[in-house]
C-alpha cells in the first residue's frame, strides 16, 4: 500500500501524455474508483479470514478491550506456521521490488 501512495506523483506524467486528454477525468475517477474497490476487498476478506475457529485461541488469551485482530497480524500466527512463514516471504518480495521504485523518485 505504501508503494501505491508513493506511486501517485506518477499519475501527472501519465496524464499529461495521454492520447485522449479530454477523457482524462474519466480516466481518474475509474482508476481511483479501481483503488477503492481494491482496498475495501483487501480490508474486508482480510478481516474475515482471522474470524475462523483457527484463532480461538489467540481471542481466547487476549483482552476483550484490545479488539479482536491484532495490530500486525503476523502475531496471531505461531512462528513455525506455514502460513506465517508464506506471509513473511511475500512481505520480503514486495519489499524487493517496491524499493527501485521508491529509490527512483
Amino acid at each position: 500500500m505504501c508503494a501505491g501512495y508513493f506511486i501517485h506523483q506518477c499519475s501527472l506524467p501519465i496524464l499529461h501524455k495521454a492520447e485522449h486528454p479530454e477523457k482524462n477525468s474519466r480516466n481518474v475517477f475509474l482508476g481511483y474508483l479501481m483503488v477503492f474497490f481494491c482496498y475495501c476487498l483487501v480490508g474486508t476478506f482480510g478481516y474475515f479470514a482471522f474470524a475462523g475457529s483457527n484463532f480461538e485461541k489467540v481471542f481466547s488469551s487476549r483482552n476483550p478491550n484490545d479488539g479482536v485482530i491484532g495490530e500486525n497480524f503476523l502475531n496471531m500466527f505461531l512462528y513455525d506456521e506455514v502460513p506465517a512463514i508464506v506471509v513473511r516471504c511475500m512481505i520480503y518480495v514486495q519489499l524487493s521490488c517496491s524499493y527501485p521504485l521508491v529509490n527512483h523518485f
